[in-house]
């Protein structure tokens, strides 16, 4: 295939040439001008559009590889097709980021320009674009404190064509605007009813679970508050269209009051999911790069189900097995989705498959569960065709997939149509090191996408961010050395005391249940090699959150200004002397930040680089006893 030969360097460069060229553009033209700033807006705008249906045609292709993966060649191809695609997203993520910098520009410049206001929202309309949709979106937001930039007619006139963008948009990141606007929008009843519309096109917030994870966000507005704020208005102020919409909205938020949701689909954002749906989600990990078939796509993930809850409400919930917890967890779909920097939705079109799929999924919530470090599906596979009421879930995420396609009536073939071993290299020797093996048949997130029954219902648009990109790079250089190098022992005394009463469990289960209870993690499970992993793990974790975390301090310390207007705001003597101390580490981007030598944009970039490098070290730390192959 066209991917055994397919040069990812390229699109790295295309990436970068693209930010550069789009610096480049803004810094050598007059973007004061209309015409100028909305020249390079739609330039932007086009090039992500094209790069998003690059995407889209890209995903079409995955059916073509399973019966081509026998071959080691096609194995190249595939890997290079993941490659491929997770240049391409990134890509997306940051010509979507441009277009939030040069977003900005153009709505200060046009705050009070209501025709060339008009103009850039048709221009956000013709692509889609969500992120417009949302800067416009809170620009138009009036607070007392902070008033709209935006004159109150021409907000009024602008109003039904932002509307538009945001409901063809399809995003649910605008929902905590939508409900904050409803909210203080009460002098304007037919803006009301608009917005109401607005947020019912875009799927309306579920209201938690009984007993919810008090550590989970809360909805941004619940179905009740919305159908009081519409009951209240003034029906004398309406139109007959708007009075239409009123009543239809209040019919349908009482009963999702009442009742939760009651239809085949739930609205998220610009497509609806299903029960029996699979969600592969990505997030910042090393685990991408363990495989033979690596870069993976997807870190996790999820069955979507309905259930009836304690309060009567039926909702749209996703079904996981973490690595913590000892119970199998349910979580409203529309929270669940924003732990996640990118996700895909996938679906059997088979209605009773996916029935089957979805109850399987619901009639393990709540069960009791065993993550397996060694990555089996054995325990899974001897669950087919048995009531799952009640019964342990030995397995890990992937495994709760196959879980719920065995029992339908297709093959594992058809949803899983190859199987992946370890990476080369020393990959295998530093899984043993900690206990741990890619187990036989082993599956992974990203080895559902080839499911050749499987549709794709939709995805996120990732945005890129500069702390996760510097939490990417230091997972990846831990991946790149788990292939190369030996790992070696780093564990601190508090690290070595708990590997050490992990190997004392073993004969002693009181012990090993208190262990448990403290990692959050079932007693069953290999405490010796969870306590081997939990020591790399952390270490990993403050290498990469930690520089990201610096990252950030340092960005607001660096655009602070100065420390006595600072200490005149409030800051206290250690959060000025935090801000100096970063100052001094970054001197000299700091002083050419000054002399206006240094764009915010080019400090953001040094600043990236910096903490890459600082992370990366940490990283390479663990692996320093022993020589690069």
């Amino acid at each position: 295939m066209e991917y055994a030969t397919v040069d990812i360097q390229a699109i790295r460069d295309t990436t970068a040439n693209l930010e550069t060229w789009a610096v480049e553009q803004a810094a050598a033209s007059e973007l004061a001008r209309p015409e100028t700033a909305l020249g390079l807006l739609g330039r932007v705008l086009a090039a992500r559009s094209e790069v998003s249906w690059e995407i889209e045609r890209t995903l079409k292709l995955r059916r073509a590889f399973p019966q081509l993966l026998e071959k080691s060649s096609q194995r190249e191809a595939a890997r290079r097709y993941q490659a491929t695609l997770d240049e391409l997203i990134d890509l997306e993520g940051r010509l979507r980021f441009l277009e939030t910098e040069l977003l900005e520009v153009c709505v200060d410049r046009f705050a009070t320009d209501e025709d060339n206001l008009l103009v850039l929202i048709d221009l956000l309309r013709q692509h889609d674009s969500s992120v417009g949709a949302g800067i416009l979106l809170s620009t138009f937001y009036e607070e007392t404190d902070y008033p709209s930039p935006v004159p109150g007619p021409v907000r009024q006139r602008c109003w039904p064509r932002l509307l538009r963008l945001l409901a063809a948009a399809g995003s649910t990141v605008h929902r905590a605007d939508l409900a904050d606007l409803l909210s203080t929008e009460s002098r304007n009843p037919s803006l009301v009813v608009a917005l109401a519309v607005a947020m019912d096109r875009l799927g309306w917030p579920q209201v938690p679970r009984p007993n919810q994870d008090p550590t989970l966000p809360l909805p941004e507005i619940t179905a009740e508050e919305a159908y009081e704020i519409l009951a209240d208005l003034n029906e004398a102020g309406l139109s007959l269209e708007a009075n239409t919409h009123r009543n239809r909205l209040l019919k349908s938020l009482r009963g999702l009051s009442d009742q939760g949701e009651t239809e085949a689909g739930y609205q998220l954002g610009g497509f609806k999911v299903r029960a029996g749906d699979w969600l592969l989600m990505r997030n910042p990990s090393p685990y991408n790069l363990f495989t033979d078939l690596s870069p993976g796509l997807f870190t996790h993930v999820g069955v979507i189900t309905t259930e009836q809850g304690g309060d009567g409400r039926r909702r749209f919930v996703v079904v996981d097995l973490p690595e913590r917890g000892t119970r199998i967890p349910a979580t409203n779909i529309d929270t669940f989705v924003k732990r996640t920097r990118h996700f895909l939705v996938l679906r059997d079109p088979d209605s009773e498959a996916a029935g089957t799929m979805a109850e399987v999924a619901r009639s393990i919530i709540g069960n009791k569960s065993r993550f397996d470090l060694n990555f089996r599906t054995t325990a899974i596979a001897g669950m087919k065709g048995q009531a799952l009421a009640g019964r342990e879930i030995h397995g890990y995420c992937a495994g709760l997939l196959l879980l719920c396609a065995q029992e339908t009536k297709y093959s594992r073939s058809k949803y899983f149509p190859f199987e992946e071993g370890a990476a080369s290299g020393e990959t295998k020797s530093n899984l043993r090191a900690l206990g741990v093996t890619l187990g036989d048949h082993f599956i992974s997130p990203t080895g559902a996408l080839y499911g050749g029954r499987l549709e794709i219902v939709g995805r996120s648009e990732m945005m890129y961010q500069p702390e996760r990109h510097i939490e990417e790079e230091v997972f990846d250089r831990f991946a790149e050395n788990f292939r190369a190098k030996q790992l070696s022992s780093t564990a601190d005394l508090f690290q070595t005391v708990r590997l050490g009463l992990a190997r004392m469990s073993e004969n002693n289960p009181l012990l090993a249940q208190a262990l448990a209870k403290s990692a959050d993690v079932n007693a069953e499970m290999d405490l010796v090699a969870a306590a081997k992993v939990a020591t790399v793990i952390e270490h990993l974790d403050s290498a990469a959150y930690g520089a990201s975390e610096e990252f950030v301090i340092a960005r607001e310390s660096l655009l602070a200004g100065p420390l006595k207007l600072l200490r005149e705001e409030g800051f206290d003597d250690e959060d000025l002397a935090e801000i100096q101390a970063y100052r001094q580490r970054h001197e000299d981007l700091y002083r050419r930040l000054l002399a206006q030598q240094l764009s915010v944009r080019d400090l953001r970039d040094r600043l990236v680089e910096y903490y890459v490098h600082h992370g990366r070290r940490q990283v390479d730390a663990l692996f320093e006893n022993a020589p690069r192959k």
